[in-house]
C-alpha cells in the first residue's frame, strides 16, 4: 500500500529479469509507475525529486538532473532558445 500523500513511493523488483520499478504519487496524489533507474546512466530515480517543469510533473535524476515526465515517460530538456523539448519516450 502506498501512503496517500504527495511524494510517497514504493519500489519493487519484478519478473525473472528482475526489473526495478517505482510507483509514486505526484503533488495531486496521482499514481505513476516508472523504471527505477534513469535511462541516461543508471541514476537512482527512486530518490529523485518530483518537480513541475514547464507545466509537466517530472522526476529529476539526482545524478545528472535528467527530467522524466511522469505522465508519459518522456525525457525533456531546455533547448538553446529556452523552450522545453522532448527526447522522446524513454521510460515505461
Amino acid at each position: 500500500s502506498i501512503p496517500r500523500r504527495a511524494g510517497a513511493r514504493v519500489h519493487a523488483t519484478l519478473g525473472p529479469a528482475e526489473r526495478h520499478v517505482s510507483v509514486l504519487r505526484d503533488s495531486a496524489c496521482k499514481l505513476h509507475a516508472i523504471d527505477s533507474v534513469c535511462y541516461h546512466m543508471g541514476g537512482p530515480l527512486t530518490v529523485g525529486d518530483i518537480e513541475d517543469v514547464a507545466g509537466r510533473t517530472c522526476v529529476i535524476c539526482p545524478w545528472h538532473k535528467y527530467k522524466i515526465v511522469l505522465e508519459t515517460g518522456e525525457g525533456i530538456y531546455q533547448g538553446i532558445n529556452r523552450t522545453w523539448k522532448s527526447k522522446g519516450q524513454k521510460h515505461r
